[in-house]
């Protein structure tokens, strides 16, 4: 004879299981482990959170420093995915809730000592923000820029007053951890 078992959802969550709880981040390590959302991503040993912030390929310089020169701080959020949509939307000033690698966006992968409070959102919520913190200082671990052809080799950004050739002087400040990857207009 087989029995047929119905568990809701209230019975689960009765057990401890909520689907909703946030993961670590894909490709940290604990990739997809369960975590409390209390700074997902959080390494033991060296105490540092792995957190991701959207931008645009010319706004890059005014992270270098490591250091917000803005209250209350840098948004950041708890996925490479979650911040290429921002970066998408500042890029093409379009939001959209499908990672699109818009021309001129770029994606800064980055660790912080900082204790990371998480605003966390359902999914259903209407806007990009479902995971965003803000940090004061932060180590750029990589970056990823999405860029066409002719802003790869003509593209230029302002850097203490001076127009410079905005590929050139990224790769001069971030050297290998900088990485741009060709894409059509």
């Amino acid at each position: 004879m087989t029995q047929q078992i119905n568990i809701s959802k209230v019975s689960v969550r009765s057990k401890g299981y909520n689907p909703d709880q946030p993961r670590v981040p894909a490709g940290q390590e604990g990739g997809g482990q369960w975590t409390s959302g209390a700074g997902g991503g959080r390494n033991a040993q060296t105490g540092q959170t792995r957190v991701y912030h959207g931008t645009t390929y010319y706004k890059l310089s005014n992270l270098l420093s490591g250091e917000s020169t803005r209250f209350p701080g840098l948004s950041v959020t708890d996925t490479p995915e979650r911040a290429q949509l921002y970066a998408d939307a500042q890029a093409s000033k379009v939001v959209s809730d499908k990672v699109r690698r818009v021309p001129g966006s770029a994606v800064v992968e980055m660790t912080t000592n900082e204790s990371i409070k998480w605003t966390r959102r359902p999914d259903d919520h209407p806007t990009l923000d479902k995971a965003e913190a803000t940090i004061g200082a932060w180590n750029i671990e990589k970056v990823t820029v999405y860029i066409d052809e002719y802003t790869y080799s003509r593209g230029v950004m302002r850097v203490d007053g001076q127009i410079v050739n905005a590929v050139e002087y990224l790769k001069g400040q971030l050297g290998k951890r900088i990485k741009f990857v060709k894409v059509a207009r």
